[in-house]
C-alpha cells in the first residue's frame, strides 16, 4: 500500500472519529482502526519470517523424462500465511511457460511444498529460478513482493537409444574366449575381505586373517575384464558439408551416449575422447577410463554440454592419445575418416587395440568398410529410439 493511500485512509478515520458522535459508529471505527493496525504489523511479521529454498542443488535428467522441481516455503513466524503467491521461472526449453505459479497456505512454524514438472526437450544446460514471491493481506491494504535468488542449473542428458547387432571385443577375455558374462576375477588383484558365507569355496579362506578375527574371512578379488573401452567421436564442422548439420551432430552424440549406457550396464570400464566446443572454447575432451555410476553420469554431463568445433579436426583427438593402457577397445564414431586419422588407428591396432568404426550421417561410407585390415565397420541407423548397427 502506498504512503499517500495510507495517509488518506488515516485522515479519513480521524476525521470521522472527530465529527461523528454516534457510539456505535465510534466502536466500528475503533474496530476498523485496530484491524488496519493488525494488518500492517501482520504483513511485516510474515515478510520477516518467510523463507523460500530450493531443495535440490543439482538437477540432472534424461531427454524426454519429467523432472520434479521442488521448493520449500518456510513460515518461521507465529502467524499463518493465508495466501502466498509463488512464481518460479524456468527456461522455455524445459517448460511450457516461463513462469510456474501457485497460491499456497502455510501454517505458523511450518513449511509447505511447491512443486511442478519440467521436461528436457533437448540436451544442454538450462536455468531454473529466480523465484518471485507476492503477498497481500486479507484486507488488500498492505502487500510485499520480492525475488528470492534460487537459481539452479538443469542438465539434460542426450537421448539414450537401444543398440542392436553390435559385438563388443572388450567382453572377450584375452580377445578370444567368447562368454556372455563379461565379469571375471583377477587372482592377482585383491580388493578386500569379507566374512565367510555358505557356498564360498574353502580355498578362498584367508587363514591368517581368520585366525586373527576368530572367524572365517574370505579374500575378495578384483572383478576384471580383459580390456576397457574408449569411444572417440568426430565433431569437426568440416566433416558436416551436408544438410542438417545440427541434426547429425546430435545423432553422433546420441550414439556415443547410448554406447556408454550399454557399456555401463555391462559393468565395463570406459572413457570418451571428442574434438568439440564447450563454453565457447574449442578443445579436445579426453576423459579418464573408469567405471561406476558417478563416472558414467559425469561422461553424460560432458556430452550434454558440448557442440561441434570449427577449429579442431579429428586427428587432434589422436594427438592427445599419448599413453593408453594396453588392450583398450576403440570405438570410432565419425561421418568420415581422413588418411591421417586412419594411419593413427592402424598404428593403435598394431599396439594391441581393437578398432570398431561406426559411420553415421546421411551417406553410408563404403570406404570405411575395413574388415580386411582387422577393423569392425558398421553404419548406424537410428529409428524409433533404436540404433541398428549395419555391417559395412
Amino acid at each position: 500500500m502506498g504512503f499517500s493511500r495510507f495517509f488518506f485512509l488515516f485522515l479519513l478515520i480521524i476525521t470521522s472519529y472527530l465529527f461523528i458522535d454516534f457510539p456505535a459508529a465510534k466502536m466500528i471505527l475503533h474496530g476498523f482502526s485496530v484491524l488496519i493496525l493488525f494488518s500492517f504489523f501482520y504483513t511485516r511479521i510474515i515478510k520477516k519470517g518467510l523463507k523460500v529454498e530450493r531443495v535440490s542443488k543439482d538437477y540432472r535428467t534424461f531427454s524426454g523424462i519429467n523432472e520434479e522441481i521442488l521448493l520449500l516455503v518456510k513460515n518461521n513466524s507465529f502467524l499463518p500465511i493465508h495466501a502466498l503467491q509463488i512464481e518460479d521461472y524456468a527456461d522455455l526449453s524445459i517448460s511450457t511457460s516461463q513462469g510456474c505459479s501457485s497460491l499456497i497456505f502455510v501454517p505458523p512454524d511450518k513449511e509447505e511444498r511447491f512443486d511442478y514438472n519440467v521436461m528436457g526437450r533437448k540436451r544442454g544446460r538450462f536455468k531454473i529460478g529466480p523465484t518471485r514471491i507476492k503477498f497481500n493481506d486479507f484486507l488488500g491494504l498492505f502487500s510485499f513482493h520480492y525475488e528470492e535468488n534460487t537459481e539452479r542449473e538443469l542438465i539434460v542428458f542426450p537421448n539414450i537409444c537401444r543398440i542392436s547387432n553390435i559385438s563388443y571385443k572388450s567382453i572377450q577375455p584375452l580377445g578370444a574366449i567368447k562368454n556372455r558374462v563379461p565379469i571375471f576375477e583377477d587372482p592377482s588383484t585383491i580388493t578386500g575381505l569379507r566374512e565367510y558365507q555358505e557356498g564360498d569355496e574353502i580355498k578362498r579362506i584367508n587363514w591368517k586373517i581368520s585366525a586373527k578375527h576368530s572367524k572365517f574371512m574370505i579374500t575378495t578379488l578384483q572383478h576384471s575384464i580383459s580390456s576397457s573401452s574408449l569411444i572417440l567421436v568426430n565433431l569437426f564442422d568440416g566433416e558436416f558439408d551436408f544438410r542438417l548439420k545440427d541434426y547429425y551432430t546430435e545423432q553422433a552424440i546420441e550414439i556415443c551416449a547410448s554406447l556408454l549406457s550399454e557399456l555401463f550396464f555391462m559393468k565395463q570400464s570406459m572413457g570418451v575422447g571428442i574434438n568439440c566446443r564447450k563454453d565457447r572454447k574449442d578443445m579436445v575432451f579426453l576423459s579418464q577410463i573408469g567405471r561406476g555410476e558417478n563416472h558414467y553420469i559425469n561422461l553424460l554431463t560432458e556430452l550434454a554440454l558440448i557442440e561441434s568445433t570449427p577449429q579442431i579436426p579429428f586427428r587432434g583427438v589422436f594427438e592427445e592419445l599419448r599413453t593408453i593402457q594396453w588392450g583398450v577397445s576403440l570405438f570410432i564414431i565419425t561421418a568420415r575418416l581422413d588418411e591421417v586419422s586412419l594411419d593413427k588407428l592402424i598404428g593403435l591396432q598394431r599396439t594391441g587395440h581393437t578398432v570398431t568404426i561406426i559411420n553415421y550421417g546421411p551417406e553410408i561410407r563404403k570406404d570405411l568398410s575395413l574388415w580386411n585390415i582387422g577393423f569392425q565397420s558398421f553404419y548406424a541407423d537410428i529409428f524409433d529410439n533404436v540404433i541398428s548397427i549395419i555391417r559395412l
